[in-house]
């Protein structure tokens, strides 16, 4: 099976410190038994052909081989997020206390494909955790697989006869925030969970949706923090926000089939975070329009058409891939909204909350993953940077907007002193070093 066109990209760019792997979890009402949970993964994979399969390397590309193995299934310790075997499955799992994460390799599906396919698998743990709570009508279907099958590379219709696909692609190098890192490869994860009324609130004072506030907010702390560093490097900030494209071309498919628009703020503009939301209103609504959605894929696909990328050595391919990513220009910062989570009914009463944390990378240190779930939206963001200013601007922003939230404090990796493990949250004064107002604060154990 050969990877989809956004897929042949993770193995070239993927390394043992930054493997492009992203987790995906659920929460349910009652501590994971691992047992029912290995039995409904078991029962679950065979229906989704484009999990099962495992990653292996020819002469002229990587490719995808159907496999009968099981995937790792195991309770989440204090690790990090640990690369896959090249010829193995591309996905885990693993469970603790009331969690479930998945965790998958971008090469196999985006995150709407990961979501399909843990809803499956919860659901059928659901039936079996749960029996005395579902009706016998509910036990006796299977819930999530609609669609399953489909492994089409969606991509494939949008290519173009240029022959210069980095001129639809190429953009001007953005500003990349530097500093020192966490010890031992450890990542920061804070986590918020906000008020999904309030927000709502919030955009409607503004005219607009929770993505372009989110992104508003996002550049706005870009600006805060690191005004003068951008001007001096002559770089504009720039947002990275994965689009579903399945909405917009009217397409299905259980493969990867998104692509990342640019939202930007110049550093030499004097903003308001109003005036702000204004600019990046205006750039959604050019930037998701569907002759702009085209150009993007068609750039990512047609250099993948070629002759001579189709059969260059795959050694010879992986330093192309690279070359035309960073001929891309990297963002600043990387926004994914996951978007409304909504389980079927049979199983909301089973499902508490939803999470999603993005990989980092050495050029994008922070990223921002946004998913909602009955009146709250989990905010988390997640950075190897030794510096947390950023992600406290971030909270502290929203905290302004009148919107009230949780904050907690993870690490991912390395050896993590006790007190940095996990937070406690207290309402108190929250200073971000220009202005005080009432916010939810994080203190450490």
């Amino acid at each position: 099976m050969k990877l989809d066109s956004s897929g042949n990209l993770y193995p070239a760019i993927a390394t043992r410190e930054y493997p492009q792997i992203y987790r995906i979890s659920i929460a349910l009402v009652t501590p994971v038994l691992p047992a029912l949970l290995k039995q409904a993964v078991k029962e679950t994979l065979p229906a989704f052909p484009a999990f099962h399969v495992c990653l292996k390397r020819e002469r002229f590309w990587y490719y995808l081989e159907n496999s009968d193995k099981l995937p790792e299934i195991t309770r989440q310790k204090d690790k990090g997020i640990r690369p896959f075997p090249e010829k193995g499955l591309q996905f885990r799992f693993l469970y603790e206390k009331n969690w479930i994460h998945l965790e998958t390799f971008h090469a196999l599906t985006d995150g709407t494909g990961a979501i399909h396919f843990l809803h499956a698998v919860c659901y059928r743990y659901c039936q079996l955790a749960y029996r005395g709570l579902l009706s016998r009508d509910v036990l006796e279907k299977r819930y999530g697989l609609e669609g399953a099958e489909n492994i089409r590379d969606a991509y494939q219709s949008f290519g173009t006869k240029s022959g210069r696909p980095w001129k639809l692609l190429k953009k001007s190098p953005a500003f990349r925030i530097c500093g020192k890192k966490q010890p031992q490869g450890n990542v920061v994860v804070y986590t918020g969970q906000l008020s999904l009324t309030e927000l709502k609130e919030a955009c409607r004072k503004y005219h607009a949706t929770v993505c372009e506030l989110l992104t508003a907010i996002s550049l706005y702390a870009l600006w805060q923090e690191y005004r003068e560093k951008a001007v001096q490097s002559r770089r504009r900030f720039r947002v990275a926000i994965p689009v579903n494209l399945r909405p917009f071309f009217q397409k299905k498919t259980e493969k990867n089939f998104f692509t990342c628009i640019p939202i930007e703020a110049d550093p030499e503009e004097y903003y308001t975070l109003e005036r702000l939301i204004g600019e990046v209103k205006r750039q959604f609504s050019d930037k998701c329009s569907e002759n702009y959605l085209r150009s993007q894929v068609a750039g990512q696909v047609t250099g993948q058409q070629s002759l001579v990328s189709r059969y260059a050595p795959v050694v010879l391919k992986n330093w192309f891939l690279k070359t035309m990513y960073r001929y891309n220009g990297y963002s600043t910062m990387v926004l994914s909204n996951l978007g409304k989570m909504q389980p079927r009914k049979e199983f909301a009463s089973c499902i508490i909350g939803y999470r999603c944390v993005l990989p980092v990378t050495g050029r994008e240190p922070v990223k921002i993953a946004v998913c909602s779930y009955r009146d709250t939206i989990e905010l988390t963001v997640t950075s190897n940077l030794a510096e947390e200013k950023l992600q406290e601007t971030v909270f502290g922003l929203c905290a302004r907007l009148g919107i009230s939230m949780e904050i907690q404090k993870t690490g991912i990796g390395g050896e993590w002193p006790a007190e940095k493990k996990s937070g406690l949250i207290n309402q108190k004064q929250f200073s971000n070093r220009r202005k005080t107002f009432p916010c939810y604060s994080l203190l450490s154990n």
